[in-house]
């Protein structure tokens, strides 16, 4: 029978990220990890089967949640909004995930293991940023109309070599903000065919959405992490109530609406997609009745002014 887990993952892994930033990677061995969780030794050698594996673990989460919200801006139709989506993505979540940034930008795989992996963890570290390579390609043939080494060489700049310079300054220096998204985006124009225009903002998104619990037991974790999770990923909370009056219709009302503004249709998918958000988001499909939707932050008519 497994043993059961009093020390939630997260928590180790932030252990393991923090002490490695803060003191370079040999300073995350087991024993300080486990000073710094709260966590025994013996647990972690139980959970993570190293040193090597809790530390792998650290950095692919870190990978897996930059990606998460990247590949998403990346895969937008117009590529040239999905390079600016991209890079202000990058900027976003540098400012609010700092830690994540800092590990990635500051120590590849190789630097923070102590031997060479071996079964699925070694595996797990050479195809994670497979998916990443596969959406610079297709983006490649959407931008120049070839996936060819000198159209990847090129938007390879635009999407990963320039914001990797641009954060790791910033970053350094304590200067992050989130005017440098504007400036990065302008930044990348002239590296995209077609004539260079100042890049859009992008048009805000909204998650409307009805739930009638059928089951309450998910409610309380799901209230207690994934809001924290929406604000991580750029949404906004603008309600969550059950006190609604009907105006007009027949259909029956919902238990609970909710309203959750987004920077970007990207940023909202980013967070619905995202492998943080996915078991909250079955347990919550297992438990209730839910209509989400998401609406543009437009008025199609034109005739309204709707502030972007």
């Amino acid at each position: 029978m497994p043993r059961p887990q009093v020390h939630p993952v997260d928590v180790l892994l932030d252990a393991a990220r923090d002490l490695i930033i803060e003191g370079g990677p040999r300073a995350a061995g087991v024993r300080a990890i486990a000073k710094r969780s709260g966590a025994p030794s013996g647990s972690l050698y139980h959970q993570f089967g190293s040193r090597d594996g809790l530390v792998a673990r650290a950095w692919l989460r870190a990978v897996r949640r930059f990606q998460a919200g990247y590949i998403a801006a990346l895969s937008l139709d117009d590529p040239r909004e999905a390079v600016t989506a991209a890079v202000r993505w990058a900027v976003n979540f540098a400012l609010a995930e700092p830690a994540d940034v800092r590990l990635l930008l500051n120590y590849s795989r190789r630097t923070l293991l102590d031997a060479e992996p071996h079964g699925s963890l070694a595996v797990a570290l050479a195809t994670v940023n497979q998916p990443l390579v596969d959406a610079i390609h297709a983006l490649a043939e959407r931008l120049f109309r070839s996936s060819g080494p000198r159209a990847v060489e090129r938007t390879t700049f635009a999407v990963i070599d320039l914001p990797y310079a641009v954060l790791r300054r910033h970053l350094h220096a304590g200067t992050l903000t989130a005017a440098v998204a504007d400036d990065l985006a302008v930044a990348v124009a002239p590296w995209l065919p077609g004539r260079p225009t100042m890049p859009r903002s992008p048009m805000k998104c909204y998650t409307v959405a009805e739930t009638t619990i059928i089951d309450p037991t998910w409610v309380g974790d799901y209230v207690a992490n994934v809001t924290a999770l929406v604000e991580r990923f750029g949404g906004r909370y603008l309600a969550r109530t059950g006190r609604v009056d009907k105006v007009e219709g027949v259909r029956a009302l919902a238990q609970t609406f909710l309203i959750i503004e987004w920077p970007s249709k990207a940023a909202a998918l980013s967070f619905y997609d995202s492998p943080e958000y996915r078991p909250y988001r079955q347990r919550r499909i297992n438990g209730a009745e839910n209509e989400f939707v998401l609406v543009a932050g437009e008025d199609a008519t034109g005739a309204a002014h709707v502030d972007p």
